[in-house]
């Protein structure tokens, strides 16, 4: 019998309910800009990173880069929405199937077309944010990292420039200042007031 070291899931559908909400922030996203596309398109879609799937319905020209990047801006609002409306509900059986393997020293990892900062939210609203999982997979680990964009020895580890570039854009994009002012006034009431300081989620 093979022994199990580490499980790796999708999240969308395979541990966290799909009821719709991702093909309908499609939808909506690309209807707000003037693009429309069909279920069967959205299908063929389904398991790839989600800008790049948004890209692809977006015309070709010189400004379809940033034209893709509104878009995507627009489908994690929409998304974001559906899921607060709808909320974010663990597949059956998920919890129980993550405890079992854990307690049978096998590591879980999750898998995923979403990005960082929606991996986040739906995480967080399922409170698997600590101890639940042992690793997310986003899209620049999953699709876009090369062996040739880094260098890991024991002692350092140096990414290429174009690689730099990618993570720094991605981390522009997602920054959320209001998140950034309650952590800053969080910690300065902590000082304030001599007490503990909990980082907010």
């Amino acid at each position: 019998m093979i022994e199990l070291e580490l499980v790796v899931f999708d999240i969308a559908g395979t541990v966290v309910e799909d009821d719709g909400q991702v093909p309908a922030a499609f939808t909506a996203a690309l209807a707000k800009h003037g693009f429309d596309v069909t279920p069967e398109q959205l299908k063929n879609a389904r398991g790839s990173s989600k800008r790049q799937a948004l890209l692809q319905f977006v015309p070709p020209g010189p400004d379809q880069a940033q034209i893709a990047v509104e878009v995507y801006a627009s489908f994690k609002d929409h998304l974001a929405q559906q899921y607060a409306a709808k909320g974010v509900r663990a597949v059956p059986g998920t919890v129980q199937a993550f405890h079992w393997l854990r307690d049978h020293d096998v590591r879980v990892a999750l898998n995923t077309g979403f990005d960082r900062e929606i991996t986040g939210l739906l995480l967080a609203a399922l409170g698997w944010t600590h101890g639940m999982v042992d690793a997310v997979v986003c899209e620049i680990a999953r699709e876009t990292l090369h062996e040739e964009d880094y260098e890991l020895t024991a002692g350092r580890c140096i990414l290429s420039d174009d690689l730099i570039h990618e993570i720094t854009g991605r981390l522009h994009t997602s920054i959320k200042m209001d998140s950034i002012d309650r952590q800053v006034l969080n910690l300065a009431d902590a000082i304030g007031t001599g007490s503990e300081f909990k980082v907010l989620y």
